[in-house]
């Protein structure tokens, strides 16, 4: 699935290194090298990578200013060595992800596409819950984990793997979180 993906990054060595990675698998890419120019280039994009320590306007910065526009719009945060605990706050702020530097490339392609399919699946529940009656869109919703203690109808096909990913996201991004609030010092 060929998106449009923003990279956020005051090195423009990574800049290019990820450009060069994300448009060999089909990508388009924006660059900035700031969280201020960034902000200019939300337009159509679907995800976006963005560095944590950034002159100006930090990571974290953008994360909340990008979350004011789009809250949908999954934004991947890149650490230094050291700043799991950034990390983690940023996760509790709202960012899918985060990759430490000097990242893995295969990894951070991974929760790119990742990234990428969520944001679909999500466009595609609301489209959908968009064309269901109010019932109908409860039980999407229950599906999906977003209602609690809801009495679901059974349902196939689409609606239930949209469900499962869903779920499967918010599984993972909570294991993360556990895992590193578990290892972060104290």
């Amino acid at each position: 699935m060929a998106a449009k993906v923003l990279v956020v990054d005051d090195e423009p060595a990574v800049r290019f290194t990820l450009r060069e990675v994300l448009v060999e698998r089909g990508h388009t890419v924006v660059e900035a090298a700031s969280g201020a120019a960034a902000l200019d280039l939300l337009e159509g994009v679907s995800a976006a990578v963005t560095d944590l320590a950034m002159p100006g306007m930090d990571g974290l910065a953008l994360l909340a200013a990008i979350r004011d526009k789009d809250p949908s719009l999954p934004v991947i945060l890149l650490t230094a060595h050291g700043s799991e605990k950034v990390a983690v706050q940023a996760m509790k702020a709202g960012a899918y992800d985060y990759a430490a530097k000097p990242f893995d490339i295969d990894e951070i392609v991974t929760v790119v596409e990742r990234a990428l399919e969520a944001r679909a699946l999500r466009t595609a529940a609301r489209h959908l819950g968009a064309r269901l009656n109010f019932d109908e869109t409860s039980r999407l919703l229950a599906l999906c984990g977003f209602l609690s203690n809801p009495t679901v109808a059974s349902r196939t096909g689409t609606t239930l793997h949209l469900s499962n990913q869903l779920r499967a996201e918010r599984s993972h991004r909570e294991l993360r979180l556990s895992l590193h609030s578990q290892s972060s010092p104290k």
